[in-house]
């Protein structure tokens, strides 16, 4: 009768802890978008996982109560050194070798058999559960999320782009790669120098020829000289020319100057430029000499970064555009 007993109780405690691979291989949030597409196993799953620490708690207490008893039941019931025997090798099973496997067809099969059972126990559990947690949380400490510094972020984001799953893209790991360096960007690094800056004096009029040079050079801001190209009295904007492109330079020109210095932090910058409006500011070294200039179009780049996008042509399109945005929304809530 022992024997039955104790085999049982193993069987029963080899289930708990193959089902519990199931409901704990995946985050509660990613098995409710798995859930919502229809997928039967992700429901199930997530009907028990759904109660998180209540559902570990039950688990755990089930188990530990099982293994007291086949524990007890063993040293009874058998020679010393057969008890001996089961215990080491029960205990190396059950509490190490098992917890290290991953998650199987088993374990799904029996995490799906199991999982109306258990809701309807946590249903009546889990209140009793949230008053416990309550209290413990008072006096436990603070769970450490594994990032050190800045480099632990870069190790998770080329981790996530070869993870089988992943449903980010490219694009969007290396925004974050490119926040996370930016806010240790200097205006240096990312400023146009003087000689590589399209200026114009103050006395040029707009004509055809300017206008062509203006477009081929890329850039919507210019500064602008009076006397010598160091002396920095206006900022042009191309977009706002118009039908004015007869009149002279002075006319057109924003004469409010604003300044950064080569040291200063790029997000500072980007802060001022969001307060003032402005989007060139010319820079300065630490003895105010005039060295180039940083436009939002620089700091834009170094955080989406240089990659090219195909078919610009269909930004042209508002009927392509309509598409896009109704295919984005499709794909965001299936993420959900």
């Amino acid at each position: 009768m022992s024997t039955l007993i104790i085999l049982v109780l193993l069987v029963l405690t080899v289930v708990l802890l193959l089902s519990s691979k199931s409901y704990l291989s995946v985050p509660v949030y990613e098995l409710k978008r798995r859930s919502r597409s229809g997928d039967k196993l992700s429901k199930s799953l997530y009907s028990v996982a759904s109660y998180k620490n209540s559902y570990k708690l039950l688990n755990n207490l089930l188990i530990l109560v099982f293994s007291s008893v086949i524990y007890l039941l063993v040293v009874k019931h058998f020679a010393s050194f057969w008890a001996f025997i089961f215990i080491i090798a029960y205990t190396c099973t059950i509490f190490f070798w098992l917890p290290r496997r991953a998650a199987g067809k088993m374990s799904d099969y029996l995490a799906l058999l199991l999982s109306k059972p258990f809701k309807t126990i946590l249903v009546y559990t889990h209140p009793i559960s949230l008053k416990l947690f309550k209290s413990l949380n008072n006096y436990s400490r603070y769970t450490h999320t594994g990032i050190y510094e800045e480099a632990d972020f870069f190790h998770f984001i080329e981790q996530q782009k070869t993870q089988s799953d992943n449903r980010l893209k490219d694009y969007q790991l290396d925004i974050i790669k490119n926040v996370l360096d930016f806010n240790k960007s200097k205006v240096l690094d990312l400023m146009t120098p003087k000689r590589k800056v399209k200026s114009m004096s103050v006395e040029d009029s707009l004509g055809p020829i300017v206008l062509s040079e203006l477009h081929a050079s890329g850039h919507h801001y210019f500064p602008i000289y009076q006397d010598k190209d160091s002396n920095i009295v206006g900022v042009l904007n191309a977009e706002l020319v118009g039908e004015n492109h007869d009149q002279k330079i002075s006319k057109l020109m924003d004469s409010k100057v604003f300044y950064a210095n080569e040291g200063q932090e790029v997000s500072e910058i980007l802060q001022a430029m969001v307060s003032t409006g402005r989007h060139l500011f010319v820079v300065v070294n630490d003895h105010g000499d005039y060295s180039g200039i940083i436009t939002s179009r620089d700091i834009l780049k170094s955080l989406v970064g240089e990659s090219i996008v195909d078919g610009l042509d269909d930004y042209e399109d508002k009927e392509i555009a309509k598409s896009k945005a109704k295919k984005d929304g499709e794909e965001s809530d299936t993420a959900k």
